[in-house]
């Protein structure tokens, strides 16, 4: 960005000093030269300041890189006399060298201030991006909810006469479900703790439901290693019970694989369909994903739906992210 913005100040200032074709190209070269000279010359020490300045607020910050920019950008001229065939040496009182470094000074500040202004401009759009990506991010992920509590409240009522041991397993399991539910927001977890919270929700379908739910897991040994949004996968297994499983007299087989493929995570969630069913009534929860997984990774993650009259397959697929020590 800084060669290309160079050259094209250097090709603008050449195309509104020089008068003949004939000296365009040679003065192009002498002025692209002393620019792009001048340009690398503020970009290394600011780079090398760049610790100190980045404790600096927007005021003195911009007096600071200011002072850098006229420092160098006069020195850069005064050696630059002698090396453009000016003359000899540089000669504080010849008038026309005075012409040449405030010239050079004001250009190189204007054009300075106007990209610091565009950088400003641009930092702020991007936090105001993230702030709101994020109040939505925590919107949407607020909206998943169990909506099976009062099911549960129901067989857990039922399962107290005849096997209270199952009914405080199945109270202990929905007390663990809501407390997930309603502890403060967490952008990404180990997804053991997401497999956690799916077994909690299958227990307690399969003492509502019994033998109709039965469950195959086919995992890729990452359950320990790596982070995605939290309730990302329960809602594709509550979505295969709710419009699978229970939607069919004999009940049916949901099968969730894992896999790590080439630095991406791919999770399935697979059950059958009743028949002459349709996916119109998990679209809520669908879309839900979608968004999160839009403003979490944008386009490196997705989820996709497959759907034949047999099965239904939900295929999400995000980057693989281990689990930094804070977790552990």
């Amino acid at each position: 960005m800084v060669v290309l913005l160079s050259e094209l100040l250097a090709f603008l200032i050449t195309l509104l000093t020089v008068e003949s074709v004939e000296s365009f190209w040679l003065n192009l070269g002498l002025i692209s030269f002393f620019v792009l000279w001048n340009a690398f010359g503020v970009s290394v020490v600011l780079c090398l300041l760049r610790h100190p300045l980045n404790r600096l607020r927007a005021t003195p910050l911009t007096f600071a890189v200011a002072s850098i920019v006229i420092t160098i950008t006069a020195l850069s001229s005064v050696i630059a006399i002698p090396l453009l065939g000016l003359e000899v040496t540089f000669d504080w009182q010849n008038p026309a060298h005075q012409w040449f470094v405030f010239r050079n000074v004001a250009v190189a500040v204007l054009i300075s201030l106007a990209w610091m202004r565009y950088l400003y401009l641009r930092q702020q759009m991007l936090n105001s991006y993230r702030a709101e990506a994020n109040a939505k991010f925590n919107a949407l992920q607020a909206k998943i909810h169990p909506h099976f509590l009062f099911n549960t409240l129901n067989t857990i009522a039922s399962l107290i006469s005849f096997a209270p041991e199952k009914a405080e397993s199945t109270l202990e399991r929905l007390a663990t479900l809501l407390r997930a539910n309603l502890r403060p927001t967490q952008n990404l977890i180990p997804l053991q703790n997401e497999l956690d919270i799916c077994r909690q929700y299958l227990y307690i379908e399969q003492q509502r439901l019994g033998s109709k739910l039965q469950v195959e897991w086919e995992l890729d040994s990452v359950e320990d290693d790596c982070l995605i949004p939290p309730f990302t996968v329960q809602p594709l297994v509550e979505n295969a019970v709710y419009h699978g499983i229970q939607a069919i007299q004999r009940g049916g087989l949901i099968a969730v694989s894992l896999r790590i493929r080439e630095q991406t995570l791919r999770i399935e969630v697979r059950n059958p369909l009743a028949p002459a069913r349709t996916t119109k009534g998990n679209q809520v929860a669908l879309e839900n994903i979608r968004e999160r997984l839009q403003i979490r990774y944008g386009d490196s993650a997705k989820l996709e739906i497959e759907q034949d009259d047999q099965q239904f397959t939900a295929r999400l697929i995000i980057p693989y992210q281990p689990v930094p020590e804070e977790f552990e």
